[in-house]
């Protein structure tokens, strides 16, 4: 992992060894570092960053195969140097407070009292080895979190320097208003290509700069059928980071060109901190035959302000390979892997699932958070839009909790049954969670 790009909140401190030293960034308020003397043998440089949620500080957190969201519930606090240890005998007074800016939403969202019934985790990670050490901080008693002047900390003893998260994973992609800032962000592209004009040889050319966080489903349904007659193949911007500030874009022409030159070169402004996604326009002249069309057009990205990174960037557009142009249709659906259902060998039978659902009958009418996982069921395919909607009408929460095991105990197999002790595992809050791991461990207990 190289150094931060100039702009993130760091601060450095010549820590001397005969001198309790307390460290903090004016832009994170709360965030502190406490040292007391005795934990330093030797005088040491001490620097402090914080790179919000931001790549590449991020990367290997998230993998593309979970079904959980990671949601950071502080930024990722960086202590240089990196592996440096503190007397061993006092080291456990070295402490890092983290603040948590999104505790109340977060109780609010969930309906608990305290954040300690959330399901937190903490993220550690030397620079040398990359690989980030995830721990349960229920696990780790040394670790305390206090409300302070109504805001909430984690309180973590250190023994070394490295990097540090504070987080939750769960069903929902987005569940409080707070966002980190951001500095910079990894994206991705999608570009459409609408029905061809055949009689004027026009064309309209739609093209997508995303934040890779955001769900492409998103932008597929701000979208008229018109416009996305065809789906491109992009290529190009795979793992790229772009910084905010102002890039210039130019179009070079291929099987299209643009019919207004205006768009030809066109300034772009990107601040992640305004917006997730970024939309080009170009109306187009075919140049090519349509049946014979192949390279549609490369797009080039220039940065024109005070990026750390000046290399310019280029987005190749072309025809999908798999149809001769065929219509895109409407997608309503997330195709992306989180979304798609993995068809898995049945382990579980249904007098298994059976007897565990009614083992544990009473905890999933009291642990089950059913409001908050019918729409995830939906979306998995475990139960229709019908049942859901059948499932809302009932003004008790233990009657629609009760409705939801009876259709899992009466009508689903051990695949349905196993992507709902996910769903559950994948929760934030830890009672959920438990139950979750609990009720299929009973499931997958041989008896027949």
């Amino acid at each position: 992992m190289g150094d931060a790009i100039t702009g993130y909140p760091s601060v450095t401190k010549l820590c001397r060894c005969n001198e309790d030293h307390i460290i903090t960034v004016a832009e994170v308020p709360g965030l502190q570092l406490t040292i007391p003397k005795q934990c330093l043998t030797d005088d040491v440089s001490v620097t402090l960053s914080v790179y919000y949620y931001d790549p590449p500080y991020n990367r290997g957190l998230q993998s593309e195969d979970e079904d959980a969201y990671l949601i950071p519930l502080s930024p990722i606090v960086r202590l240089e140097p990196d592996g440096y240890r503190f007397n061993d005998i006092q080291s456990s007074n070295v402490v890092l407070q983290l603040p948590i800016p999104a505790a109340d939403q977060l109780c609010q969202h969930f309906s608990i009292a305290s954040i300690e019934e959330l399901a937190l985790q903490l993220a550690q990670r030397s620079r040398l080895g990359g690989q980030w050490l995830v721990e349960d901080i229920a696990d780790q008693p040394a670790i305390s979190i206090t409300k302070i002047n109504d805001v909430d900390y984690v309180f973590i003893p250190l023994h070394h320097f490295s990097d540090y998260l504070i987080f939750i994973r769960s069903i929902y992609s987005r569940i409080t208003d707070y966002i980190f800032p951001s500095y910079q962000q990894e994206v991705y592209v999608l570009a459409y290509l609408s029905k061809v004009d055949k009689r004027h040889n026009i064309a309209s050319l739609k093209v997508f700069i995303i934040s890779r966080d955001v769900d492409r489903t998103k932008i597929e349904q701000s979208l008229s059928k018109a416009f996305k007659d065809i789906a491109l193949s992009c290529s190009g911007l795979e793992g790229l980071i772009f910084e905010n500030g102002p890039y210039k874009i130019i179009f070079d022409k291929c099987g299209l060109d643009c019919r207004n030159e205006d768009f030809l070169e066109q300034k772009l402004e990107i601040n992640w901190n305004e917006d997730s996604y970024y939309p080009l326009h170009f109306n187009c002249t075919v140049l090519d035959s349509v049946d014979q069309l192949v390279a549609v057009a490369n797009i080039i990205i220039k940065p024109i302000g005070n990026q750390n990174n000046q290399n310019c960037k280029s987005i190749s557009l072309i025809m999908p390979e798999s149809s001769s142009h065929q219509p895109m249709e409407v997608i309503g659906k997330n195709s992306s892997d989180n979304d798609e259902i993995i068809i898995q060998e049945e382990i579980i039978s249904i007098k298994q699932l059976q007897y565990a659902l009614n083992k544990y009958r009473d905890d999933f009418i009291r642990f089950t958070p059913v409001d908050e996982l019918l729409s995830a069921l939906k979306r998995k395919n475990v139960l229709s839009n019908f049942e859901v909607v059948d499932i809302q009408k009932d003004c008790y929460r233990n009657n629609r909790t009760e409705s939801l095991f009876q259709i899992l105990y009466d009508h689903r197999n051990g695949q349905d049954f196993m992507t709902f002790c996910q769903l559950l595992q994948n929760y934030g809050v830890r009672s959920a969670k438990q139950f979750g791991r609990k009720l299929e461990m009973e499931a997958k207990k041989k008896r027949w």
